[in-house]
């Protein structure tokens, strides 16, 4: 056998062992957004902390210089996010539902004062920016009409 060939076969092998991850869904969920001050600055090296509310595991982070957080591959699941910062109030949002491959965006406005203080908001009453996503269950897929019984449809 050639170099060629066997290159060429080594290069196959990695390819197709590779292929499968590609082709997987993730049932995680990603958060992102921005933390600003009253005035819209960012605000660099807060404190974000995003808890399941049902399995109690804290995933902690820090805003980067441009004042952006993110966390990725969350369980889907109620969840908490607690946004601290010295010299601002602390923010309790609760009540944040992620589902299956959501992406959503939560952008927090700090106010100056004592961290001991403290803003608690429901989810439903904050800055939102949900991405476009369809939680796919039993009763979704009954309720497909299926032109020429093709799966695609659903697709």
């Amino acid at each position: 056998m050639h170099v060629t060939q066997r290159f060429l076969l080594l290069f196959l092998a990695v390819v197709l062992l590779r292929c499968p991850s590609l082709l997987a869904q993730s049932d995680a969920a990603s958060l992102c957004g921005w933390v600003r001050d009253q005035s819209g600055a960012v605000i660099a090296g807060a404190r974000v902390q995003i808890t399941n509310a049902e399995s109690s595991f804290a995933l902690n982070t820090v805003t980067n210089e441009e004042g952006m957080y993110a966390a990725a591959d969350l369980r889907p699941g109620p969840y908490r996010i607690t946004v601290e910062k010295d010299g601002f109030r602390t923010i309790v949002l609760s009540d944040l539902a992620l589902n299956v491959q959501d992406v959503l965006t939560r952008n927090f406005k700090m106010v100056v004062g004592a961290a001991s203080q403290t803003i608690t908001v429901t989810a439903g009453e904050y800055d939102v920016s949900p991405a476009v996503s369809t939680l796919v269950d039993s009763k979704f897929v009954e309720n497909v009409p299926l032109n020429g019984q093709s799966f695609q449809s659903l697709i």
